[in-house]
C-alpha cells in the first residue's frame, strides 16, 4: 500500500488506519525505525512480558549505573534483538 502521511510540528508520525489494519498493528505500541539512505524502514516490535524475562539480569553487575545509564544499555540491547529478528 502506498500512502500520505504528516508529520507533526513536534515531529510525531500518525500512520494511517488501513495501513495499521492491513498490517495487523494495532496493538503495536513502539517501532525499530532504521533508515537506508532517503528511506525509513520500520519493524514493529510486539514483544511481551515473557519475551522480556531476563533481560535485566546484565545489570546486577554493576548496580551503582545511574537509571539514565541503565535505560541506555536495555533499549541498546533491546534495540539489537529485534534488529536480528526481523533480518532473519
Amino acid at each position: 500500500m502506498t500512502t500520505i502521511a504528516t508529520i507533526t510540528y513536534k515531529n510525531q508520525l500518525t500512520l494511517p488506519s488501513r495501513l495499521v489494519a492491513e498490517l495487523g498493528l494495532s496493538n503495536v505500541r513502539r517501532v525499530l525505525i532504521s533508515s537506508h539512505g532517503d528511506e525509513i524502514v520500520l519493524w514493529p516490535i510486539k514483544s511481551t512480558a515473557a519475551s522480556l524475562a531476563g533481560s535485566l539480569a546484565h545489570l546486577s553487575k554493576n548496580r551503582s549505573q545511574s537509571i539514565k545509564a541503565i535505560r541506555k544499555q536495555t533499549m541498546a540491547l533491546v534495540a539489537k534483538d529485534v534488529a536480528h529478528e526481523g533480518l532473519t
